[in-house]
């Protein structure tokens, strides 16, 4: 097992609570924080430091799908 995988997952999901929440604190009411879960099959895609077209791919796809969720039913 590689022990440095979930010491980085952590690392970067606290630091993605921080920003979520400085924005939060900066913004108020106007900042929505659009998030896509990735499922187990995209995380071999999106790996950390790692980019090539299917990584942009995946990406994009998450990113067009969150924009159609919340452009059809805008909070």
């Amino acid at each position: 097992m590689d022990v440095a995988r979930p010491v980085v997952r952590d690392h970067r999901v606290s630091q993605q609570q921080r920003v979520d929440y400085m924005l939060g604190h900066h913004l108020g009411d106007p900042y929505l924080r659009i998030d896509a879960g990735q499922l187990e099959e995209q995380q071999a895609d999106l790996a950390l430091d790692f980019a090539d077209q299917d990584a942009k791919g995946t990406l994009l796809g998450l990113a067009e799908g969150s924009y159609q969720m919340y452009s059809a039913d805008p909070v």
